[in-house]
This record gives structure tokens, sequence and C-alpha cells, in this order.
């Protein structure tokens, strides 16, 4: 039987996720909190963007009140599961400090359209096929989840 131990003290990775509509502010809270990490570990941000939305944050907006300078952070603009899943594992934690995927909901659409299987009457997805399209989304989340570096996911409402 397993016994509750003290607690000690060890460096851990954040792992956190937001999720909300479209325009509630997850790019840039993400964003704050990533370069928050970065400045404390002196590292670098991952961003894997599938919305192309970063791109107004990677430079000065003297109208945003909060955080008008330019946000610093190396971008991806992908839209399969594999070139995220192979980038992602191919960051090196003593460059980055931190992933971000924002947004997971695009992976999981990337995760589902790729199945070309045989559909149901109503043209869904067997439930014998769900195995197979959520193995490599399992494999990525198993593999941020393990990782040394932080990481932040953005989900679509």
């Amino acid at each position: 039987m397993a016994g509750f131990r003290k607690a000690e003290p060890k460096q851990a990775a954040l792992k956190m996720g937001f999720y909300g509509p479209p325009g509630s502010g997850k790019t840039f809270t993400a964003l704050l909190v990533a370069e928050g990490l970065a400045k404390v570990t002196g590292r670098r941000i991952a961003y894997v963007d599938t919305e192309r939305g970063t791109d107004f944050y990677s430079q000065p907006v003297s109208a945003r009140q909060v955080h008008p300078e330019a946000f610093d952070f190396d971008a991806l603009y992908p839209r399969s599961m594999t070139e995220i899943s192979g980038a992602v594992k191919e960051l090196d934690p003593k460059r980055y400090c931190c992933v971000v995927i924002d947004s997971m909901t695009h992976v999981w659409e990337a995760a589902q359209a790729a199945y070309s299987g045989g559909r149901n009457k109503n043209d869904s997805i067997p439930l014998a096929a769900w195995g197979r399209i959520k193995k490599p989304y399992k494999d990525l989340m198993a593999y941020l989840l393990s990782s040394p570096m932080h990481a932040i996911i953005c989900g679509r409402q």
C-alpha cells in the first residue's frame, strides 16, 4: 500500500491550459506566463501557432495598455499532428524553457481529419477507430507531461 510522505522541494515544470472562446485572451495570457518563465530561466519560448495569431504579438503595439512591447519567442506554424509532435520532441530543454501550443483544438481536429477509414451511417467515426486516432495525440500529451519544459496549451471553446 502506498503511503503519504513528506513533500520535497524539487523543481517542477508547469503544465497549464487555457480554454475559452476566440478573443478571450488565451494567446496573450499564455505569452505573458511564458515570458515570465523565460525571464526566470534565461531560456527561450517555443510557440506552436496553429492559428497564425502570434504575429500580432511579435511587434510592439502602443495601443495595448498591458505589455505594449513586442514578445520575444520562436514560432512554428503547423497544422499537422506529425509536424507538431516531431518539432516539440526535438526541442532542447537547455535552450527552451517553455512550449506553448495554440490552439490544441486545431491539433485535435487534424488528428480526426487524418482518419480515412469507414464511417458510420451518420458520417461519424466508428468507436473502434478512436484508439488509432487518439494515439498520436495521447503520445504528444504524455511527452509534454513528462517533459522538463513548462507546457502551456490553449484550446478553443
